[in-house]
Parts: structure tokens; sequence; C-alpha cells
């Protein structure tokens, strides 16, 4: 995801086209920008994983969500980056010109690799329930009531 951000980002710079260079474009801005945050929000949700594993091993219930996190997530994230590298180049990005293609596929092949992502996010939204039922201070607070003896009436 990263090398497919760079070559993202190189391409941008250096396309012209419509007589402004991509880079000014706003929407390859803000892509440029989602990837960035995408590749660092991945990245510190394996980095939490992993660190809990060595600490707490795979037995602690927090570390098991974390890690069907990471597993759905990561490599969805890697496509969609690589997606929208190829996207940038246009007709170049499907080429065997650039890495994008094979990328690609292999970011692809990763999402059925340890299981499909249904898997991943079944067993972490499971044990996200889990956890908010039995130990979430905030579950048993429920819905704010307001005070239905006083009702709100907007004065026009």
């Amino acid at each position: 995801a990263e090398r497919a951000l760079s070559l993202m980002c190189q391409r941008a710079n250096s396309r012209t086209a419509f007589g402004q260079k991509l880079a000014e474009m706003g929407s390859i801005i803000q892509l440029v920008a989602e990837s960035r945050a995408e590749i660092d929000q991945a990245r510190l949700l394996v980095r939490e994983a992993a660190d809990r594993m060595d600490r707490l091993g795979n037995t602690d219930h927090y570390t098991r969500k974390l890690l069907s996190l990471v597993k759905a997530v990561v490599p969805s994230m890697t496509q969609r980056i690589v997606d929208r590298a190829m996207q940038a180049h246009g007709g170049l990005g499907a080429s065997q010109d650039t890495f994008l293609p094979v990328a690609f596929v292999g970011a692809r092949s990763l999402r059925w690799a340890d299981g499909p992502d249904e898997v991943h996010w079944r067993t972490a939204g499971r044990l996200e329930l889990a956890y908010q039922q039995k130990d979430s201070p905030l579950y048993a607070l429920g819905r704010y009531e307001h005070d239905k003896s006083k009702p709100f009436r907007a004065k026009l």
C-alpha cells in the first residue's frame, strides 16, 4: 500500500491533464489524503494487536478481536489503495509497466488467504457484542431519557 501511494503521488506530480497537474486537482488530493489516513490507521491497529499478542497472547478476548480486525482491514485497505493508484495511472495502471496489477491481485488474494473477510468481521463483531454486554461501562447507561413532562416547543 505504501509503495502504491508513493507511485500515485509520483504520477500525480508528473501527469498533466486538462491543462493542470493531477496533483492540483481536488479529487486526487483527497484520494492521497484518504490513502495516507487508511495506511496509518491500519498500522496503528496492527501495532496494537502485535503489542497485545506479545504481552497477553491470543487467549485474551480483546487481542483476538484486534487480530480479526487486522485480518479484515489490512488486505482490503491495501486493495483499495492499489486500486486508487491504478486509477490515477489510467491505462498505464493496468499494464505490466507498473507493479500495480500484480499488487492488486496479491492484495485481493490476501483477502481469502486466512478466510473470507466476513469470517473476520463476524468474529470481531461477536467479541465486541460480548464485551459490551459484560464489561463496557457505557452499555448500562442506555439511551438518554429526557424529561417528558416538559416537552420542547420551538418558538418561531
